[in-house]
């Protein structure tokens, strides 16, 4: 009974480090887009032009980027602030879903990506908040 209980303490020890060691290397490279499953999923229109700002790149070089700050609404139509850049300006009238997570100094959340969606795609409450028919 002893090697029987000892045995299953190595087993789940083992396992144990073995997920966290899988899923440190996985979160390092986000090979499993496991940085989705914790960000809260939001929707924004784009409304107006990303106010541009030049920034440097690794190679010294400037290059321009677009800051945008927004109401966005999730699934419920609870409201956030949140603010993001893109390397381009973003097309008008253009429905995202954006995956918050992080938040800037000024209170408003920051986001870890975005991307361009239909409005079939966006949930009832939010099409609601957003103005959407």
């Amino acid at each position: 009974m002893k090697k029987y209980v000892i045995g299953i303490t190595l087993f789940m020890l083992l396992f144990s480090v073995s997920s966290m060691a899988v899923l440190a290397v996985a979160e390092k490279n986000d090979a499993i887009d496991i940085k989705k499953w914790v960000a809260k999923e939001y929707y924004v229109q784009i409304t107006e032009n990303g106010k541009e700002e030049s920034v440097q790149d690794n190679d010294g070089e400037k290059q321009p980027v677009y800051w945008y700050t927004m109401k966005a609404y999730d699934k419920k139509g609870k409201e956030e602030t949140v603010k993001f850049f893109a390397t381009k300006n973003l097309k008008l009238q253009a429905f995202l879903r954006v995956y918050v997570n992080g938040e800037y100094p000024d209170k408003t959340h920051g986001i870890q990506r975005y991307e361009e969606i239909t409005t079939k795609q966006i949930p009832v409450k939010a099409k609601e908040k957003l103005d959407v028919k």
